[in-house]
């Protein structure tokens, strides 16, 4: 999922196509989750998967570094 985000978000040419693969990535990793019923990211998957999702957005001018641009959909 993550590598798929990379591609993605790579080529993204504006902030709501980041977002729109920020969001999807997200909430993939969110299912992916509940199917694992809750156990597959803890803590500090929790906090490297955030950080790179994060530094991704950064990277392309899309966020601010210490903006959690996971936050609004993340459920892990």
């Amino acid at each position: 999922l993550l590598d798929d985000f990379l591609e993605k978000i790579a080529i993204a040419d504006s902030k709501e196509n980041g977002m729109i693969q920020v969001k999807n990535v997200v909430t993939a990793l969110n299912q992916l989750n509940e199917k694992c019923n809750y156990q597959l990211i803890e803590t500090s998957e929790r906090e490297k998967i955030a950080d790179i999702i994060i530094l991704s957005g950064y990277l392309k001018n899309f966020n601010e570094r210490d903006e959690d641009i996971t936050e609004k959909w993340r459920q892990w």
